[in-house]
């Protein structure tokens, strides 16, 4: 009898014991699918790694565009590029629905309802593959006829049949496993993000290189970018594999309410998207039927080096939607006004200081980067700037209403802007001209952002005095000084600091920085710098040192 109690036992603790490894992998598995926390330091990673990886992006266009136009000819090189610009029509047919992801991940993933995490995964799959066999099959009889009305010879008419099919179904696979890129930075794992999409841009421009290496002509273009996307999809399913498992449920038992909401959300980010085009595309259409297609031109010349002061700042929000999604699923919203208080602070600084270098250095930059001046083309640039400006101080309070599933009030501005753009357009087009464009733009774009700011300024039951007028005119005030002090100085400096390219860009690059310095010092005069600046910097500094601190002493032993 003894006997056979010590059995019972003994089995006994062998179920023991197998339920706790059984917690314990799913203690493991929990915390695995925990998502990071927010903190300033893992947001500053998120920032640095979304920008370094546009600039990075922006590099390699600027030394692969030569190298593909020399390899395949500047009409098929203008081919792919019309292709890409008709796959932006195709994208209107997801009706905005992709937009809503990290939105609903990160809210699900901060209230740990792992089952709608895995329902809004396996929607956002089978979305897209729906879509490419309602579209390609449509494409395949369709694509002869849309490639008939462009003006093209007539042996590129199979090749561009071929180009549209592939950049269309690239649009359709890259965005069906998309859904496993919002996952990771819906786990605020957004400086990872970056790094997954800094290795695609390497094995494209690897994959590029080799195909044209060995005659692939313009096909090379699209073959790269599926090596790219292949290879940083594996990565990305990788990951979300390892911490959290499995990521599909059951797509019969898909839930209504949730399927409901994503579309509803998605309606109206797709009204959005749609007055974007025509606040950011529709002047240079009006400039080339009422004014010269030369006037375009300078328009283009202008627009892009204004939007250097528009894009880059924008590398600061890339955090904030998931971050922001989370604390509405904790329902903190006194997290979520101080998170756009602080952060509508820091974008409008970088975006007011940069704007401030490329106002007082606007000649001398477009010196060096085209060889030669241009009429129009600073005047354009720098009200431009100033309606940017004004703008992306709109851009934490829109992310915070994306994430508290609130896109309607983006939409009430963003039409209210387009309306007021088009209308006074329009009406000074015709009186100034190229300028008139210019003007119509930035009344179109400085209305409807102050309509923004009033509108979420009431929703949050925030003033304006404390989160906004205290430090504005100060930053205001400081960066006009700076960029009038950088103005002088360039009318002093001597023509051949610009003379080559090279020089240019070395005085160029002495003068950003000594504006840096200029600038930094007129906003500690004015008082612009507070308590919480140097608290993040306290924040920030001291972790970076000590993480390579650690890393040293680790490689040394």
């Amino acid at each position: 009898m003894s006997a056979y109690k010590e059995a019972i036992a003994a089995e006994q603790q062998v179920r023991d014991a197998d339920f706790q490894r059984a917690d314990a992998l799913a203690l493991v598995r929990d915390s695995r699918s925990t998502p990071a926390p927010i903190t300033s330091r893992r947001m500053f990673a998120g920032t640095m790694s979304t920008l370094f990886t546009r600039i990075f992006g922006l590099s390699l266009g600027f030394f692969l565009t030569p190298l593909v136009i020399h390899s395949i000819g500047i009409e098929a090189y203008g081919l792919w590029a019309i292709v890409g610009s008709a796959v932006n029509y195709f994208a209107l047919l997801d009706c905005g629905v992709g937009s809503s992801f990290i939105k609903y991940l990160a809210e699900f993933l901060e209230r740990r309802e792992h089952d709608q995490v895995r329902q809004v995964m396996t929607f956002g799959l089978l979305f897209y593959l729906a879509i490419g066999l309602l579209i390609l099959p449509m494409l395949w009889f369709l694509a002869p006829h849309i490639v008939s009305y462009l003006r093209l010879d007539p042996r590129y008419t199979s090749t561009a049949c071929d180009l549209l099919m592939l950049a269309v179904g690239y649009f359709v696979i890259s965005n069906a496993f998309g859904i496993f890129g919002a996952f990771i930075i819906a786990m605020q794992r957004t400086e990872l993000a970056g790094i997954i999409d800094t290795c695609y841009q390497v094995v494209y421009a690897v994959a590029l290189v080799l195909l044209l290496h060995l005659h692939y002509g313009v096909y090379a273009l699209p073959y790269a970018i599926f090596c790219a996307l292949g290879c940083s999809t594996v990565i990305r399913i990788g990951y979300v594999y390892r911490v959290f498992g499995n990521p599909w449920s059951n797509f019969l038992r898909l839930e209504r309410q949730l399927v409901k909401r994503v579309f509803k959300f998605g309606f109206w980010m797709q009204i959005n998207a749609l007055t974007a085009v025509i606040n950011l595309e529709t002047d240079r259409i009006i400039l080339g039927t009422f004014v010269s297609v030369v006037s375009a031109g300078y328009y283009e010349l202008g627009n892009k080096l204004a939007a250097l002061a528009r894009i880059l700042p924008a590398t600061l929000l890339a955090p904030l939607l998931p971050a922001a999604s989370a604390f509405d699923g904790r329902q903190d919203g006194s997290q979520l006004n101080r998170m756009y208080v602080r952060g509508t602070r820091y974008l409008a600084l970088t975006t007011f200081v940069l704007s401030g270098f490329l106002i007082g250095a606007g000649p001398q930059i477009l010196q060096v980067w085209m060889g030669r001046s241009y009429p129009y083309v600073t005047i354009v640039m720098a009200a431009l700037l100033v309606s940017f400006a004004v703008n992306n101080m709109t851009g934490v309070g829109t992310t915070i209403v994306r994430a508290t599933a609130q896109p309607y009030y983006e939409t009430y501005y963003a039409v209210v802007g387009a309306v007021i753009n088009i209308a006074a357009t329009l009406v000074l087009t015709p009186i100034f001209g190229l300028m008139g464009v210019v003007m119509g733009t930035v009344i179109g774009q400085v209305c409807g952002s102050l309509y923004f700011l009033w509108l979420f300024h009431r929703l949050r039951g925030l003033d304006w005095r404390s989160t906004m007028i205290e430090w504005l005119w100060r930053l205001t005030l400081g960066t006009v000084a700076a960029s009038l002090i950088l103005w002088t100085a360039c009318r002093i400096i001597p023509a051949v600091w610009f003379a080559t390219r090279l020089q240019g860009v070395v005085s160029v690059a002495v003068l950003g920085a000594a504006y840096l310095l200029v600038s930094f010092v007129c906003l500690w005069i004015l008082g612009f710098w507070s308590a919480d600046d140097l608290e993040l910097i306290d924040q920030l500094r001291p972790q970076l040192m000590t993480g390579q601190a650690a890393s040293f002493k680790a490689a040394r032993r």
